[in-house]
Formats: structure tokens, sequence, C-alpha cells
């Protein structure tokens, strides 16, 4: 027989139970859910991860292939008639050094060999001047007449001796036909003969003395100063009526189609000039009025240096004989100055060089028939020569290769307009 106690006792451990299955129901569906959650997160992850791989993948096959495509857009063809239309000239790279020339001031001076100094033979007063400063003469010319007392005494000597010439050679004909004809003695024929012969050297020695002074035997005392050389006179001391001396010098007379040029030699270079002397070289050289070059043969270096600066003065002989130059005119020399390497390198026109994003390329071509194909080659150059011709390639061009040495700025537009297409 239940009592009440015993059913209320019941039904509590009844409520206890079903609070308990749930609790474990609700523990084991919390951990279900829980491990379902981590699985779709890490499948999430693992998807985001692929993609991302696919993406990275996409950009690097994309990049590559852009890559390439930039790489194929350097390459320029052409046909041989657009190589034609375009002036575009092709050569194989050379082989050589690179001199630089030194820069020196100089003078074109007179030659001092080819100058004439000008005096009388004779004192005597100026009767008259027939030329004047800067004025070309000629060899012979007259150049001024002097009126010479002593000149006048020579003369009347010679006139003198040629009368007893002709006296002494018609005594001499005289004695020789009566000796032949038996009727003078031979002494007296002799003697006549040798008056003769005295005779005539006297008069020949008295012409040769006057003809030494540059004077006629029949000027009348009059005796004409005459140029030696071809030439234009620097300057002239001497006016109509004025008494000169014989050490007197009236005209100076510069022979102008030969020049000298004088300049100083660097220290540095001393060596180097030295050895051109020995081998007779030239130098080159222009005016500070034109750019026209001129050359120079090298005569002479001064044998010592100036105490003060250690230079040498260099003299070269100027062929002038247009008359382009003249003395005192300064001008810059140009000597070749080895460089410190003398090494071989490879050469190319100045203007093949060009910048295509900020690096020095050259354009290296390869030819078919059909034209050509152009590529840029980057390179690094050397020294460059002093005319702006030719610059030295150190690396990135080899010897006897084919480049642009003209009209590589065409190439160059054409590869930027090349880029810029490939851009949009």
């Amino acid at each position: 027989m239940n009592t009440p106690h015993t059913n209320s006792k019941k039904q509590i451990f009844l409520i206890l139970a079903i609070i308990a299955i749930t609790a474990v129901i609700a523990i084991f569906l919390m951990f279900s859910d829980s491990a379902d959650s981590k699985k779709e997160v890490e499948t999430e992850t693992k998807t985001e991860i692929t993609k991302g791989k696919d993406k990275e993948v996409g950009h690097e096959g994309h990049a590559e292939e852009s890559e390439h495509a930039h790489e194929a857009s350097e390459d320029i063809e052409l046909s041989n008639a657009q190589i034609a239309s375009q002036q575009i000239k092709i050569e194989a790279a050379g082989i050589g050094s690179i001199n630089r020339n030194v820069s020196i001031p100089g003078r074109l001076l007179v030659n001092a060999d080819q100058q004439a100094h000008i005096s009388p033979n004779f004192t005597g007063r100026v009767e008259a001047v027939y030329v004047q400063t800067g004025q070309y003469v000629k060899k012979g010319q007259p150049l001024a007449t002097l009126l010479v007392p002593e000149l006048v005494d020579l003369q009347a000597n010679i006139r003198m001796m040629q009368s007893q010439l002709e006296l002494a050679k018609s005594n001499y004909q005289r004695e020789k036909s009566l000796w032949q004809k038996g009727i003078s003695a031979k002494q007296d024929y002799l003697l006549a003969e040798n008056q003769f012969k005295q005779a005539q050297i006297e008069v020949s020695a008295a012409k040769s003395r006057i003809n030494a002074y540059g004077a006629a035997s029949q000027s009348a005392g009059r005796f004409d100063l005459k140029s030696p050389i071809n030439g234009v006179i620097n300057s002239k001391d001497v006016v109509v009526g004025e008494n000169v001396q014989t050490a007197t010098q009236l005209f100076l007379i510069d022979r102008l189609d030969q020049l000298w040029l004088e300049f100083v030699v660097p220290a540095q270079i001393a060596d180097q000039m030295t050895q051109r002397f020995n081998q007779q070289a030239t130098v080159s050289f222009s005016t500070s009025v034109s750019q026209q070059g001129f050359k120079a043969k090298l005569m002479t270096l001064t044998p010592s240096a100036d105490m003060q600066t250690g230079r040498l003065v260099a003299r070269a002989l100027v062929d002038n004989s247009n008359m382009q130059l003249r003395p005192n005119m300064l001008v810059n020399v140009q000597v070749a100055q080895q460089a410190a390497d003398q090494a071989a390198q490879v050469l190319v026109k100045r203007s093949a060089v060009q910048q295509v994003e900020g690096k020095d390329v050259v354009f290296v071509a390869e030819k078919n028939k059909d034209g050509a194909h152009f590529a840029p080659h980057p390179v690094t150059v050397g020294a460059e020569s002093t005319d702006r011709q030719w610059i030295a390639i150190r690396d990135g061009l080899k010897h006897g290769e084919a480049y642009v040495s003209e009209g590589s700025f065409i190439l160059k537009s054409e590869l930027e307009k090349g880029e810029a297409e490939h851009g949009h």
C-alpha cells in the first residue's frame, strides 16, 4: 500500500531523471554543432586558399605573357625599302683606342727665316719712294731711289777705264799688224798685247764692283733699292729728301706664304710632344675668328724648359700659300693626348648610342633578304673622342657586330611608339 510520502519521492526521482537526460542530450547536440561548424570553416578556408593560389597563378601567367609581349615589342622589323627611305645605315663595330685632344693657345708669327731687311749699300739722299706699308711687292721691284755721290765717282772711273781699254785695244791691233808685216819688233807687239789685257781686267773689275753694290754703271749716280723677295712691306722708315747711311734699315719685308706657329707645351704632355717632333708629325689648329682647320708641321722644341713654369715652347711651320692667315693671329692648337688606357676597345659612331628608359643602348641589326631585324642592346660606354664622332663601348657589343650607325633615333621613336600602343 503506497503512502502519500512514497509517491512524492517517486515523482521527485522521475523529474531528476528527465532533467539529467535532457542535459546529456543538450551537451551532445552542442558538441555536434561545434564540430560541423569547424569543418565548414576549414572547408571555406581551404577553398579561399585554393582560390587565392589560382589567382596568383593567373597573375603570374599574365605577367609572363606581358613580359614576353614587351620583349617582343622591343624588336623592330623594317623592309629594305623602309631602311632606304629612313636613311638608316648599318656598319660593323670597329676596334681601336680613343685619344683626347688638348687645346692649347698659340700665336702665328712671321717666319724670321723668310724676312728681308733692306738697307742701302751707299750713303746718299733719298730721291724717290715707290711703296707703302702693307703693300705686296715682287722680287726685283724698285722700292726707292737714292742719289749717291760715291756712285758718281765709281761710274766716272768706269767710263775712264773703258776709254783706256779702247786705246789699248787700238794700239794692240796696230802693233800686231806691224809685227806680222815685219815692220815692228815682236817686243813692241807683246807689250801692246799686255797693256790691252790689263785694261780689260781693270774695266771688268770696276764693273763687278759696282754690280756687287746693286747699281748700274750707266745710272748717273742713282741707286735703286730693290726687293730681294716676294712679300709684304712690314715697315718703312724712309722719306724723300732724307740722307741715309749704309747701316740704316729702310724697309722690312715679310714673306707670308710660310708662317711660324708657336705655342707653349704643358708639362704633362711634354714627353709625348718630344716623340711627335722626332717623327716630324703635324698638329691641327683653328683661328679664334673662324673654326676652319689648318695644319702645321712641327719644327723645333726648346731644348730646355722655362725656369718658372717648367714648360717648353714648340714651333711649327704653316703653309699659307692662299694668304688666309696673318702674323700675330691668336689660334687654338689641338694636340692629341694619348689616353692612359691604350687597350683596344670596340668603337661605334657617337650618334649610334641612344637613351631608352634611362639606359644607353645600341641597335643591333640582323639582316635578311627582305630587310633587317633591329633590337636595342644595353651597352656600357667609355671615353668619347674630342670631335664627338666616336665613342668606346666597354660592354654590350662585340667587335664586328652589325649596328645602326646612322638613323638610330628613328628606331628609338618606333620603339617608344610601340611601347605606348602596348600600354593601351
